[in-house]
């Protein structure tokens, strides 16, 4: 449409392929088409992992409500002589997967009395070379938190 635009503005059949990045013969193909091209859809292409899908399907639904990681059907399907790798099956398993957990009820917040708890932990954050530690402490009642970065 762009091409029949620019045509009818009075621009050449080089400058509009300048333009545009196409190549001349790009641009005498649409202006002689009477109409826009459709396409047909493509055929559906078979992928490795076709012939397990069944049971990857079974398997999920086998363990539910629990959910399977990726990497444990993975082993399981190279047993059956899968030769694909793990990003096909976890591309398959996103829309198997369950959004949420309905069957676990509403969130219980876990309170304390003022001054009875403080939670605290030792973070590693990978940097390439440098990896920079953080202590991380927060306190039960107020959910006050205090971090301090340390280099090893």
């Amino acid at each position: 449409m762009e091409i029949k635009v620019l045509s009818r503005q009075g621009k050449s059949i080089r400058e509009i392929a300048r333009m545009l990045g196409v190549s001349r013969n790009t641009v005498r193909r649409y202006l002689v088409q009477e109409r826009l091209p459709k396409y047909k859809a493509r055929a559906p292409r078979s992928a490795k992992l076709d012939p397990f899908k069944g049971y990857v399907r079974q398997r999920v639904t086998q363990a539910k409500p629990t959910w399977l990681p990726a990497t444990v059907l993975l082993r399981e399907i190279r047993e059956q002589g899968y030769p694909g790798g793990i990003s096909q099956l976890k591309a398959f398993l996103a829309p198997l997967k369950p959004a949420g957990r309905e069957d676990a009820g509403p969130v219980v917040r876990f309170e304390t009395e003022p001054g009875r708890q403080m939670q605290v932990d030792f973070v590693v954050f990978r940097r390439k070379q440098q990896p920079l530690s953080a202590f991380v402490a927060t306190l039960g009642y107020s959910r006050m938190s205090y971090v301090h970065f340390v280099p090893d």
